[in-house]
């Protein structure tokens, strides 16, 4: 759409000097956007992945004394088919991270398998925590996700109705 918009492409200083891109619409001074133009800042995904991350939840288990954080994962329709939990034991200074599968046929909770473990992640206050989770890159367990998807598709993994 070259001929709506103009780029300029130069640096700026925020805490330190950055590369960025500014879009103006084309003969105005109006921002379109303003980003910078480094790919290191995008968001990362594992390539094909056909679900979506959904907005991340915090849970208190009283009846188990932990923290959990959610993020929820959709398909196309939306319906939930997967979902990430980091279990925060603070007793033991751990983390448990499991991946909730849903039956794609009724989309209801059908297992959950744990995937991992290690030190407890501390964050300066919940927001801080909750847009690490939302945008933060997450690939190792969405592969270990998409491996999952593609054994329930291919018939290794045998979901009940």
């Amino acid at each position: 759409m070259a001929e709506s918009f103009d780029l300029y492409i130069g640096e700026y200083l925020f805490d330190k000097l950055k590369k960025v891109k500014l879009l103006l619409y084309k003969e105005t001074k109006i921002i379109h956007s303003l980003f910078l133009s480094s790919s290191s800042y995008n968001k990362k995904s594992v390539n094909k992945f056909p679900f979506s991350r959904g907005t991340v939840e915090f849970k208190i288990d009283s009846l188990k004394k932990i923290n959990e954080t959610f993020i929820p994962y959709y398909d196309t329709k939306p319906q939930m088919r997967y979902g990430i939990v980091f279990e925060k034991h603070n007793s033991e200074d751990l983390e448990k991270i499991l991946i909730l599968i849903f039956n794609p046929n009724n989309y209801s909770y059908y297992h959950s398998r744990i995937i991992g473990e290690r030190k407890m992640i501390k964050f300066k206050t919940k927001k801080h925590e909750e847009v690490s989770y939302q945008h933060g890159d997450l690939r190792a367990i969405e592969k270990v996700m998409l491996e999952i998807d593609n054994d329930i598709k291919s018939g290794d993994i045998k979901l009940e109705n």
